[in-house]
């Protein structure tokens, strides 16, 4: 009766082995979305990052209190953040092709991410900014983020050829900034900027 009962036992347990190894190499296929996710290029501020499709540079990082679209029309007033702006400026030249500047992300430290503000014309965050092949445009990126939240930022940057942004270019640039730095920027903050249009650098 125990050979029996022992020769069940391992059945079982060889089951669940089986089955544990089944679920964890299902873990392991990729996801549609991962499979089609845009291909990234990482780099750090002040340095060329080259993502194939385009190139980004990042000179500078600012915070302020309000932004506003230097020379608007009606004269419009700086929006005021519900935390604090983070203006990125920026030197985007597309390499071979006619591209449009699509998903802008500034992913923190801590996992958090803050989509590109879409309010103010003049930054690389409007819809519709198109790159044509070596002409390089400067402009900013401009991100509303809770001043708690803000902590090793990194910037990411896609563009697209056409509305199929599968396996799109993508730049990621860390910012560089330290607990310190953040501090510092934070007290420095200026109380308004005025973004130009884009144009060339």
């Amino acid at each position: 009766m125990t050979r029996p009962f022992l020769r069940r036992a391992a059945h079982v347990a060889a089951s669940l082995l089986l089955l544990a190894l089944i679920v964890a190499a299902h873990g392991l296929i990729p996801t549609h979305d991962d499979l089609t996710a845009p291909i990234s290029h990482s780099g750090t501020i002040g340095g060329t990052v080259d993502a194939e499709r385009f190139t980004l540079d990042v000179d500078k990082v600012e915070l302020a209190r309000s932004v506003s679209d230097e020379e608007a029309l009606g004269g419009v007033e700086g929006l005021e953040a519900n935390g604090v702006w983070v203006v990125v400026w920026a030197t985007l030249t597309s390499t071979d092709a006619t591209v449009s500047v699509g998903g802008t992300l500034l992913e923190m430290g801590d996992g958090y991410s803050y989509s590109a503000n879409t309010r103010l014309s003049n930054t690389f965050n409007n819809l519709g900014i198109v790159l044509n092949p070596g002409l390089p445009r400067y402009g900013a990126f401009v991100f509303e983020v809770p001043e708690e939240r803000l902590s090793s930022p990194t910037l990411r940057v896609s563009v697209q050829e056409s509305l199929d942004d599968r396996l799109s270019a993508q730049a990621s640039v860390d910012l560089g900034l330290s607990e310190s730095d953040i501090d510092r920027l934070t007290e420095e903050a200026a109380d308004s900027v005025a973004v130009p249009p884009i144009g060339p650098p």
